[in-house]
This record gives C-alpha cells, structure tokens and sequence, in this order.
C-alpha cells in the first residue's frame, strides 16, 4: 500500500529539501532552491507503512522534487505514478541535473519546454572574454536608486541583499549602470556562488551586462568559489551577456505535462 502523508513541519520540510539538494552533484539554482521549492508542499511517501522517499509540489501542482530511498529504488516508477495519480501533482519541472528524476518524467510526458538554462564557468571561476566593471558593496543608500533604475523586487529585497554583502554596484561618473548578485550557496561546502545581474534600462544594449558578470565572476575567483548563473530559455539578451562573460548553459530547468 503506497500512501502520501504531507509534511506540516516547516523545519522538516527544510531537511528533506537540503538532504536532497546535497545528494546531487552540483546545486541546481539558487532562486529555483530557496524560493521555488523553498516555497513549496512537502509530500512524505510511504510504502506499507514504512518511510520510502518524498514529493516537493510548488505552485501550480508542479512536480519539483522526487525521491526515493535505496530500499525503495525497485518500486520508484510505482511510487512516482502514485504521485502522479493522487492529484497533488499535474506535471513536473525538473533540471537536467536530476537524472533519476528527469528519467521518470521523460517516460510518461505527453509534453514538454525548456523553461530556464543553468550556466557554469567556462574553465572555472577564472577568465572571461569581457573586461569587468568595477563594482563596491552596496549600501542602504544605494537602494532607493537601485528601486528606481532596476528590476521590481518585492519588499525587503534589496536591503536583505545590502545586510548579507550579497549586492554590488555599478556606477559611471555618480550614475547608476546595474547592479550584481552573489549568493553563496550553503550546500554543497559553501563553494558555489550563484550570480544575479540587473541592468539599468538607459545602460542596455553597451555591454554592461556581461561587465558585471565578468566582475561578479572575478569575485568569485578571489573568494574561491564556483560560480552559477541561470536565466528564462526565452531571454536571449541575457544568454548573451552569460555566454560573452565565460559562461555555458550546460544544464536546464524543463517544464513536463503528463
């Protein structure tokens, strides 16, 4: 008998998504790790009662984590169909970087798209074809210009990033040019940085894009990290910011209908 229990604990919720995470060989993204399953239900799988693995389902009864535990691994394409069957879930999203997962949607889709690509240093944290930008940690001060020249964020956004040491600028004679992220990941031993860029509208289309990148990318090397970057498939601009900075979409996120 397979039966799906959801998890009510938040804290518990927290350690099958980090257990997970760590299990793979490289972290996926950081706003796909900390906001879209960070805010989705958590479904304990059991199978005769006994624990065998757990289902994440994000908004849209999105599919967005699946796991199985070693004793279970025989009966995991049942386990997913019982998933699947009992109407928690209506399709999946899922990265390239979670092969046992992508198998068994890749087996019953009836449809699929590319939603983000997943970039990774060309060669490492070091070199770029771009000469940097030079970016400063950003300040509280610098945040009411950011709100103005950059992308909407929801509140309390620019200034957590201020409070972590997560936001850089650019700026050209006292104007703002963007800004950058660096969120260094938690998992994986601390030693992936995931990149975030926002450039400011009237400084689109110079290069300044894929300056910050460089710059951001050269943080990275000084702080040993590795960096990861990632954008919507349909952002062609932004694929060529990456690409021009070092980067490659070696990875995907894919959308799944069942």
């Amino acid at each position: 008998m397979i039966e799906l229990r959801k998890v009510e604990s938040p804290a518990a919720a927290d350690a099958l998504a980090a257990a997970y995470f760590e299990g793979l060989a490289a972290p996926i993204d950081g706003f796909w790790q900390y906001v879209v399953v960070g805010g989705a239900d958590f479904y304990e799988i059991l199978a005769d009662g006994a624990a065998a693995g757990h289902a994440a389902v994000a908004r849209g009864k999105a599919l967005a984590q699946f796991a199985v535990d070693a004793r279970h691994r025989a009966r995991e394409g049942e386990l997913f169909d019982r998933v699947l069957s009992s109407g928690v879930a209506a399709s999946a999203s899922v990265s390239t970087k979670e092969p046992e997962f992508l198998s068994l949607c890749l087996d019953r889709q009836k449809g699929l798209e590319v939603d983000c690509l997943l970039f990774e240093a060309e060669g490492g944290a070091e070199g770029s074809a771009a000469a940097p930008v030079a970016l400063r940690a950003g300040a509280a001060e610098d945040i009411a210009a950011v709100r103005l020249a950059c992308e909407p964020a929801f509140d309390g956004y620019y200034e957590e990033l201020v409070a972590k040491g997560q936001l850089y600028v650019a700026h050209d004679g006292g104007k703002l040019l963007g800004i950058g992220e660096l969120r260094r990941l938690p998992t994986h031993g601390g030693a992936y940085a995931d990149l975030g860029v926002h450039v400011a509208e009237e400084s689109r289309g110079r290069g300044v894009g894929t300056g910050i990148i460089a710059g951001l990318k050269a943080l990275c090397a000084g702080r040993g990290l590795r960096p990861i970057a990632s954008c919507n498939a349909s952002n062609l601009a932004s694929r060529r910011a990456l690409e021009k900075a070092g980067f490659r979409a070696a990875h995907r996120i894919v959308n799944v209908r069942f």
